[in-house]
Parts: structure tokens; sequence; C-alpha cells
């Protein structure tokens, strides 16, 4: 069975464009790469930009593209993304506090609650915390 999962960016003005990752969408597998090989907007823009792909590669020439015209989607909050959607985790690069002098990668569990029908993130329900090494760590135990 596949790990779908959501990768993003939230743009300047708040919105967040993203696409589809159809396998390994797990943090010890996305996550790692994530924070690995994209800590750079534009290469985070450059991935996204090509639209949904199968699995991904360290740098985007080595993803596994579908062959079809997708490109990404752009959304108004978090809920949005999950709501109605079968993603099981979502990776969202972006600047969450006026103190962070860069943007990281973050990341929300979903699993259990995609399709949900109400603001689950808003409310708190579900973590969206920062990708780290320890996350990467427990979700290879």
């Amino acid at each position: 069975m596949s790990t779908r999962c959501f990768i993003g960016y939230r743009t300047e003005d708040k919105k967040i464009n993203g696409v589809y990752c159809g396998h390994d969408g797990y943090p010890a597998h996305v996550g790692r790469i994530l924070l690995d090989d994209y800590q750079d907007l534009e290469k985070v823009k450059e991935l996204i930009a090509r639209g949904d792909f199968s699995s991904i590669g360290e740098t985007p020439d080595e993803c596994d593209w579908y062959d079809d015209d997708t490109t990404f989607r752009t959304y108004n909050s978090l809920s949005d993304i999950v709501e109605n959607s079968s993603y099981e985790y979502v990776y969202i690069y972006e600047t969450r506090f006026l103190i962070e002098k860069q943007p990281c990668w973050y990341i929300g569990d979903v699993r259990y609650l995609t399709g949900y029908p109400m603001r689950i993130f808003e409310k708190g329900i579900v973590t969206y915390e920062e990708l780290t090494e320890k996350i990467i760590e427990e979700d290879m135990e």
C-alpha cells in the first residue's frame, strides 16, 4: 500500500502551493529527502512547479514524474489540503514564527483524519510541527 503525501510551500500571500507524492510519503523517506536535499526555497519551488510525482528524488530531475499534465495546486489553508484528500502526511516549507530567519520543513501527520469534515489544523487536533531528525528516527523504529 502507498503512503501518500502532500509537499508544498507557503507563499508570501499565505497560500500554499503544492503537489501530490504517491509513494513512500512517511518521514523516514520523504521527510529525510526533504531535510537533506530541499533546504532552499528555489529548489522547493522547482520541485513543486513540475506537478505531481510517484516518488521523490534527491533532485527534481531524479523524481518519478507522472506522465500527465498535472500542475501544482494552491490552497488557502492546511485544512483545505486535508479535507477531502487521501494524504497521510503533509509537508510544508515555511516560516512559522516571526523569530525564525529562514523557512524550514513542517510535518502534519494526518493518517487518521483525511477527509475529516472540520477545520482540524486550526482547532489543534492534528500535530503540526517542525520536521526534525528526531521525527525521522522515531519513524524508523
